[in-house]
């Protein structure tokens, strides 16, 4: 088997990187002879034959990531000339980079070539509801809306039909792509971590404790944290402390010049290099201000982690969350809008003791569609491997 990713980080934090490596170690100790086509190699104890693009790789760059999956469709012509491979899966992000596979994979490459889509693209929908948020910060996200909206997802009607199958990670993905051509999709729920026995026990605090892991950027909804945060300290309702976990990306220093300027630094607290279980297991909440959903937002590993330990999660409202996040059942709604609101809806569920009921619920469907090992079998039916 031959699976290959062009945008890629080797210390797996970020999904797609993450999930792919997880991916060809499973399938490598189920006894499949595994061969990846990666940007730069990474550290792995399982049996896994590397062929990296590059020694050293920014992750950053966009026009990087385009060159490594031209260089990686050659690669894949090359090797598939060389030798038989039973299966190749190509994992992208972005109806552009399906148009980039087109153009360069051989046509009779392309027909065994399975292609794992990992984002959402933007809808009008979408576009219409968060114009104020594209138009504040155009130069950093004109990519989404230029190649990863529906400016650009024509390209999935006309081209999926040459390759040998689209797999996505999400029933809203799904009815994207389903919207635009009839062909076959096919939906892996994405797992991260195997079940670990009975759910973690957390110590009873006094004081709620609640975490943000991700990145430092707007999109993210950053801002978000620090005026919650304000709120709930100036309500004075509840004792709770805020744990920032940044994963490298954006504006770190920004964030820490707003915690000193609302003085918050007895509340609000920066951890780095994080163990994401440990850190789950021992907190209460799970803060994620998302600004939009385009993007590996559609599926955040963050989710499917929280809920292998039980932790509820406070989220705004999101069409294609809706397979995972079920309000009052394992969530809180936050209103990116209304800060007073989301402070009473957190000092509520705290208060009148549902985070109980909520951290089980998140368990129950953990073990129900998200293990790690849900993701491999579903991976192994999908590639038509599965033993």
């Amino acid at each position: 088997m031959l699976l290959a990713v062009a945008r890629f980080r080797e210390n797996r934090k970020e999904a797609i990187s993450k999930n792919f490596v997880l991916l060809a170690e499973g399938l490598a100790s189920e006894g499949h002879h595994i061969t990846t086509i990666t940007p730069v190699a990474f550290d792995t104890e399982k049996t896994i034959e590397q062929c990296a693009l590059r020694k050293v790789s920014h992750y950053h760059s966009l026009v990087e990531a385009l060159i490594n999956l031209v260089k990686a469709c050659r690669s894949i012509n090359k090797k598939s000339n060389a030798s038989s491979y039973d299966v190749i899966s190509l994992h992208i992000a972005t109806p552009i980079e399906l148009l980039i596979a087109f153009i360069f994979l051989k046509s009779s490459v392309r027909k065994m070539t399975h292609v794992s889509i990992w984002q959402s693209y933007m809808s009008v929908s979408e576009l219409k509801k968060n114009h104020r948020f594209y138009l504040r910060y155009f130069n950093k996200y004109f990519h989404l809306i230029f190649f990863n909206s529906f400016l650009t997802a024509f390209f999935y009607k006309y081209l999926n039909g040459r390759f040998h199958s689209l797999i996505v990670h999400n029933e809203y993905q799904k009815r994207q792509i389903v919207a635009l051509s009839a062909d076959r999709v096919c939906v892996v729920p994405n797992g991260v971590f195997s079940a670990r026995g009975p759910i973690p026990e957390r110590v009873p605090c006094e004081r709620l404790r609640l975490v943000y892991i991700g990145h430092s950027k707007a999109s993210k909804g950053v801002d978000f944290l620090i005026d919650l945060a304000t709120t709930l300290r100036d309500r004075n309702i509840i004792s709770f402390e805020l744990t920032i976990c940044l994963s490298g990306f954006g504006d770190e220093r920004d964030l820490r010049n707003k915690v000193q300027h609302h003085r918050l630094q007895d509340t609000v607290f920066f951890k780095a290099d994080i163990d994401v279980y440990e850190q789950m297991s021992e907190s209460d909440i799970l803060i994620l201000p998302l600004r939009t959903c385009v993007g590996t937002s559609l599926q955040p590993n963050l989710i499917v982690e929280a809920m292998a330990t039980g932790l509820p999660i406070a989220v705004p409202y999101f069409e294609a969350l809706e397979t995972l996040v079920s309000f009052s059942e394992n969530a809180i709604e936050l209103s990116l809008e209304n800060v007073s609101l989301s402070a009473k809806k957190i000092e509520s569920a705290w208060i009148n003791r549902q985070l109980t009921d909520m951290s089980h619920n998140q368990y129950k469907r953990f073990l129900e569609q998200h293990t790690l090992e849900h993701f491999l079998k579903g991976y192994s039916e999908a590639l038509g491997v599965s033993k």
